[in-house]
């Protein structure tokens, strides 16, 4: 549950309403794969940036990145999601066409 961050979260959940076809089994109240607050696992940040415990520690840090690693751009999978009915070159071409 989101403490800190409900409208953010409110947005996540919104993405399986937005896109059912890619969101709609999605369970977006799980812990993504690569996140911890463990500070003995194995950490991609580098050393210099300190010690990561003070980050680990952060409740509401951690809360933000924990819903944010879900936080999809749902007008471009809209489009990726036509991929499989489209050229690429035509979905390219209609991106361009939308942009401009």
């Amino acid at each position: 549950m989101a403490h800190y961050y409900p409208e953010l979260a409110a947005r996540v959940a919104r993405q399986a309403e937005e896109l059912p076809e890619l969101y709609g089994d999605f369970d977006f109240e799980a812990t993504p794969e690569r996140f911890t607050t463990d500070p003995d696992d194995r950490s991609a940040l580098p050393s210099r940036l300190g010690d990561r415990a003070k980050y680990l520690d952060n409740p509401r840090l951690m809360e933000l990145v924990h819903t944010a690693t879900f936080l999809a751009d749902v007008p471009a999978d809209r489009v990726a999601a036509l991929s499989s009915r489209y050229p690429v070159s035509e979905l390219i071409d209609l991106v361009r066409r939308v942009c401009r």
